[in-house]
C-alpha cells in the first residue's frame, strides 16, 4: 500500500478535520508510520513462519494492524483534496495491477494469481465509490435526503463489488473509506466508529486502534515526503519479499 496515502493536490490545507497546526503529527508522519506497520506486517506474515517464531510474528501483526486505517483515511483525504480525481483512481488502480504478481508471490505462494487482489484495489473501489456518489448527488440529488441515499447504495455496491473481487479487507476497507468521508466534520466519532467496524470485521483488528488514535493528532500539514517514494513502495517492498522466498 503506498500511493493511496498520498494527495495528489500536493495542498496543505486540512478538508477531514478542522485545522489544529498545535497536533503532532503531519501527513507525512503519518503516510511513513503506515508505510513501516505494513512493512513490519508483511515480513512477519511472509518470513516468519518457523513454529519458534510464532510468538513474534503475532506480536508483529497486531503492530501491522496500524498500516490500513491511515491508508483509508488518506483516501478520503485525497478525495477531498485532488484536483483530478479520475487520475488519482486510475493511478491506485495501475499500483494494483502491477503489485498484483508480487503481492500472491510474497504473501499468498502457490495459490493462483487472482485468489486474493491486493488492497490497492480495496482503496481504489472505495474512492470510486465517492467519485460516483459525488457525480450523481451534482447531477441528479441536490437535497441531504439525496445525498445520503446515493452513498448508501452507492457504498452497498462498491462492498459488494470488494467482496466479490475477494480484495484484502473485502468490503471492510470500502465501508472504512466512505466513513472517514461520511464523518470528515466528527473525527472523534469516525475514530470511534472505524475502530468498531474494523473489530467487527475480525477481532485481532483490535490492534488498529492506535491507528485511529494517531490520526486524531493529524494536524493538516503535508510535511516533507516523497511522491515517489509512497507511489513505488508497495510493489517495490514486495518484491523484495518474493524474492526472498524463492
Amino acid at each position: 500500500m503506498t500511493n493511496p496515502i498520498h494527495n495528489p493536490s500536493g495542498q496543505n490545507t486540512r478538508t477531514l478535520t478542522t485545522l489544529s497546526e498545535h497536533l503532532p503529527l503531519s501527513a507525512a508522519a503519518l503516510k511513513y508510520i503506515a508505510v513501516v506497520t505494513m512493512l513490519i506486517d508483511h515480513i512477519a506474515m511472509a518470513l516468519m513462519k518457523a513454529p519458534e517464531l510464532q510468538q513474534t510474528r503475532a506480536i508483529l501483526r497486531h503492530v501491522g494492524r496500524t498500516a490500513f486505517p491511515i491508508y483509508c483515511f488518506f483516501i478520503a483525504e485525497g478525495f477531498l483534496r485532488s484536483r483530478n480525481r479520475l487520475r488519482y483512481l486510475g493511478l491506485l488502480l495501475l499500483t494494483g495491477v502491477v503489485s498484483q504478481v508480487p503481492y500472491i508471490y510474497a504473501l499468498y505462494p502457490g495459490r493462483p494469481l487472482l485468489f486474493r487482489l491486493n488492497v490497492e484495489f480495496t482503496l481504489a473501489i472505495g474512492l470510486a465509490a465517492l467519485i460516483i456518489g459525488d457525480f450523481l448527488v451534482e447531477k441528479l440529488f441536490r437535497t441531504k435526503t439525496g445525498e445520503l441515499a446515493v452513498l448508501i447504495v452507492v457504498t452497498i455496491g462498491a462492498c459488494c463489488l470488494a467482496n466479490l473481487l475477494n480484495t484484502s479487507y473485502r468490503w471492510c476497507g470500502v465501508l472504512l473509506i466512505v466513513l472517514f468521508y461520511a464523518l470528515r466534520d466528527h473525527p472523534y466519532a469516525a475514530a470511534v466508529a472505524g475502530s468498531i467496524l474494523v473489530i467487527r470485521f475480525s477481532q485481532t483488528e483490535i490492534y488498529a486502534i492506535p491507528a485511529f488514535l494517531l490520526l486524531l493528532l493529524y494536524n493538516g500539514t503535508r510535511g516533507r515526503q516523497s511522491k515517489l517514494f509512497f507511489y513505488a513502495f508497495y510493489p517495490v517492498h514486495l518484491a523484495v519479499i518474493a524474492l526472498l522466498l524463492r
